[in-house]
């Protein structure tokens, strides 16, 4: 019975910390997107609407898969879409030197 508790604490302790880190890479992830001043596509423009407001982008890969996701590169962010639809954007991270 004793070295059943002693395996129920350091359960409760490991995943008190597993959530504990978690709680911080969410955090971090939140301060990124709060410092992010860079002007992106958002989610439902088209691919017609995104080339007009951003130009053309650097590098296109895909379309792969099924529903088809393309990939336009930028030098500052990719742009994420399905068919010709933004699904997101994502801005390459730059740790400050």
């Amino acid at each position: 019975m004793e070295r059943f508790i002693v395996v129920m604490l350091f359960g409760l302790a490991f995943l008190g910390s597993a959530n504990a880190a978690q709680d911080t890479s969410v955090l971090m992830i939140d301060k990124i997107k709060q410092s992010q001043t860079i002007a992106v596509p958002n989610r439902g423009l088209t691919m017609d609407e995104v080339r007009a407001s951003f130009g053309e982008p650097s590098n296109i890969k895909g379309p792969v898969g099924q529903p088809p996701i393309t990939v336009w590169e930028y030098p500052d962010y990719n742009v994420y879409l399905e068919q010709q639809y933004v699904i997101d954007s994502v801005v390459h991270f730059k740790p400050k030197t």
